[in-house]
């Protein structure tokens, strides 16, 4: 009978810094069940928002609270007006990026790469390139876990970017784990990292990724 051998804790490491250096305790967001050596990724798990109007607005409508949730990300998100109806019209969101995450109904309930939020209808309609700002702040202590990573481009919760490699294989599948990943001053061998099923060409950009925090992928032996 075949066996097959598991991947080992840190076997994939070409060097690290001294100590623990290289090396964070993070937090593996609950739902997945990752190998030694997977690629991961940031996401905003919960926040706060605020909204403002730009203060050149024609309408005056008003928008209620903001909820955020796990895929928000930190920063200001736009809303801009891009067509006009009495009592309505439509609108564009973008995410702090400047990536579009969707189009919404003035009036009705917007939710989508997680914020959610009503604009209102005012006395006065809201005219074409009418702005509001959401400003999200993620929560102190449990602002950012961890998730496989995915695709760059393809989503808008900061999981498309990879940060950071696990040390451990990691079973997170009913709950969030804390567990230690390299994220910074590290070269690891590319034959044994855990890409997630990505392509060649999302392999390189994800690389590139890495190489911007300093985790340095040499090819695989």
């Amino acid at each position: 009978m075949a066996l097959t051998e598991n991947r080992h804790a840190s076997e994939f490491i070409v060097s690290e810094a001294h100590g623990e250096f290289s090396r964070e305790t993070i937090v593996l967001i609950s739902g997945q069940n990752l190998k030694a050596g997977a690629v991961i990724a940031k996401v905003l798990f919960s926040g706060t928002a605020v909204a403002t109007a730009d203060t050149a607005n024609t309408g005056n409508g008003t928008m209620g609270a903001v909820t955020v949730s796990s895929g928000a990300k930190p920063g200001i998100y736009r809303l801009a007006i891009t067509t006009l109806a009495a009592n309505a019209g439509t609108f564009l969101v973008t995410d702090p990026a400047g990536r579009p995450i969707g189009t919404g109904t003035v009036g009705v309930a917007f939710s989508k790469a997680g914020i959610a939020f009503t604009l209102a209808d005012g006395a006065t309609d809201h005219a074409i390139g009418d702005v509001w700002y959401i400003l999200v702040i993620p929560t102190a202590v449990t602002g950012m876990k961890w998730t496989a990573v995915v695709a760059p481009g393809t989503v808008k919760d900061g999981s498309d970017i990879a940060a950071g490699i696990l040390r451990d294989a990691t079973n997170a599948t009913s709950a969030d784990v804390t567990c230690t990943a390299f994220v910074r001053s590290v070269e690891v061998n590319a034959g044994e990292i855990d890409y997630n099923t990505l392509s060649a060409t999302n392999i390189l950009a994800v690389n590139a990724q890495l190489a911007s925090v300093g985790i340095v992928v040499r090819p695989g032996v």
